[in-house]
């Protein structure tokens, strides 16, 4: 009797398949690897600039929202810059200001 129930039991297993679209991908788990980077990597030498300074600031990549007079307001923190000549595009993304001298713009 244990055995015809066993076989009923074989019998009556479904197959379950799962449907997986061709887009998925799968995470692979690659092993631990040891790290051999050092921390604090060694300074390198900086190559000197390209062109002569200058006292003209050309900042880009500003991201807004941001008001303009803050932007002013930031730039006169650090020196006191030219009003009339500072400029910046219409979609605020870069601008340049021009300071009082070199040393000031650096």
């Amino acid at each position: 009797e244990v055995d015809e129930a066993v076989e009923e039991q074989q019998d009556e297993r479904k197959v379950v398949t799962t449907f997986r679209p061709s887009n998925t991908t799968e995470a692979k788990i690659s092993p631990p690897q040891e790290v051999t980077e050092e921390v604090n990597p060694p300074h390198t030498a900086v190559e000197p600039p390209k062109q002569a300074s200058s006292c003209v600031l050309h900042i880009s990549n500003l991201v807004r929202p941001f008001a303009i007079s803050q932007l002013k307001q930031l730039l006169s923190e650090h020196g006191q810059f030219d009003e009339s000549s500072f400029w910046i595009n219409n979609i605020k993304s870069h601008c340049f200001a021009t300071y009082e001298s070199k040393e000031v713009a650096e």
